[in-house]
């Protein structure tokens, strides 16, 4: 017999809880934060998956700019950059 959707969402966020339980008492609750953050789940869905019932929680405490998202966020700007030169500049003259 397949289980209900309902069922199915129940499993999913027992197995979720579990999870971040063990999390938790492993002593990696904010690593696991932090992964979240460089994997690029976005903020809401991440304040489901710790629990916290705060999002200022989540964004102020454990959600920490790695480094890895530190050099992602340079690379970017440094595209950006580069790609802002290739376009012709744009020259404002005032005619008096």
């Amino acid at each position: 017999m397949q289980k209900s959707t309902k069922d199915r969402v129940k499993e999913i966020t027992d197995d979720l809880e579990k999870g971040i339980r063990e999390v938790f008492e492993s002593g990696r609750y904010e690593q696991y934060a932090t992964m979240l953050f460089d994997a690029g789940v976005d903020v809401k869905s991440a304040q489901k998956f710790l629990g916290h019932s705060d999002i200022e929680v989540t964004l102020e405490i454990y959600t920490h700019l790695s480094k890895f998202k530190e050099e992602q966020a340079i690379r970017a700007l440094d595209e950006h950059l580069k790609e802002r030169k290739k376009e012709p500049e744009i020259c404002l003259l005032r005619v008096l």
